[in-house]
């Protein structure tokens, strides 16, 4: 039988207690629930444990409970096994969650059942290169930034897609997004909004030293090349704003998609816009009721 799996963050208010509450409800149900090991242990469920690196095998749906960055976390785990994601909004912005925790157990059935739709979300591949030697490899879905250290001078980048220069930068730093990602840092930066259909990837300077210096949008086939200029100044590599890699003088970041999207799931008809337009007029105002 295929399993449910539960991918809290315990750092957030409530999370253990809704948790502990989903297993119960889950086993009324003859759902079995499966937790990482390492939450099984902290909450006293170490018979629910099973690795997250083999929820491919047995898993059919992942309910995700925390904020925005707790959904980033369990798509770079659970994307390259094709495992659905169902964002469960206990943080502040909740822009990837579908649900608010205070529905969970009200919307639940429909999606234990199979009423959903899938919304695949491109993700991206980044590995640095020291020479020829790999020295860091991850995926993420919302961004890569290569940003300069926070006391330093101001960079010098130089972004190529393929062998061909996009341009070089004197900024702070270079921010690749996702569509999913550019509402979120790229956005800040002065980045477009995409539609997460869009299979693109975008390129956006952080504070460039210049007038003109403007976004740039490549086809998802890009492979992006992205290494600083200056021969002494190392730069630090940040995945989704979690993982993070001090990149040497002379190491070059290669970015390209991921090979499986996340899947992300949604109610029918779920918008884009309305999400946008609610979100996005909220200010990340968590929800009251």
């Amino acid at each position: 039988m295929k399993r449910i799996g539960i991918f809290p963050n315990l750092e957030k208010t409530g999370t253990s207690e809704v948790c502990l509450e989903l297993v119960r409800y889950l086993g009324d149900r003859n759902e079995e629930a499966v937790l990482p090991p390492a939450i099984a242990g902290a909450l006293g469920l170490e018979k629910l444990s099973f690795p997250v690196e083999r929820w491919g095998e047995t898993v059919r749906l992942a309910l995700i409970l925390g904020g925005d960055g707790t959904l980033l976390s369990a798509a770079r785990a659970l994307a390259p096994q094709a495992v659905p994601l169902l964002g469960v909004n206990f943080g502040h912005f909740g822009f990837l969650s579908e649900i608010e925790r205070n529905d969970l157990f009200r919307e639940l059935p429909r999606f234990l059942q199979g009423d959903f739709i899938l919304d695949p979300r491109l993700m991206l591949e980044v590995v640095v290169l020291r020479g020829e030697e790999r020295v860091f490899k991850a995926l993420c879905l919302n961004e890569v930034c290569v940003l300069k250290e926070l006391l330093s001078r101001i960079a010098v980048i130089s972004v190529f897609a393929g062998d061909s220069l996009v341009e070089t930068y004197l900024a702070d730093g270079i921010i690749v997004a996702t569509p999913t990602g550019s509402t979120a840092y790229s956005l800040s930066a002065g980045g477009p909004i995409l539609h997460p259909s869009v299979d693109a990837l975008i390129v956006t300077p952080v504070c460039p030293h210049s007038l003109s210096s403007r976004s740039v949008v490549s086809p998802s086939a890009t492979v992006l090349r992205v290494e600083s200029r200056e021969e002494n100044q190392k730069m630090h590599l940040s995945v989704d704003g979690q993982i993070s890699f001090v990149m040497e003088p002379g190491d070059r970041a290669f970015i390209k998609a991921y090979e499986r999207p996340a899947l992300l799931v949604r109610n029918e008809g779920w918008s884009f816009y309305e999400v946008l337009r609610r979100k996005m007029k909220e200010g990340g105002e968590k929800p009251t009721s």
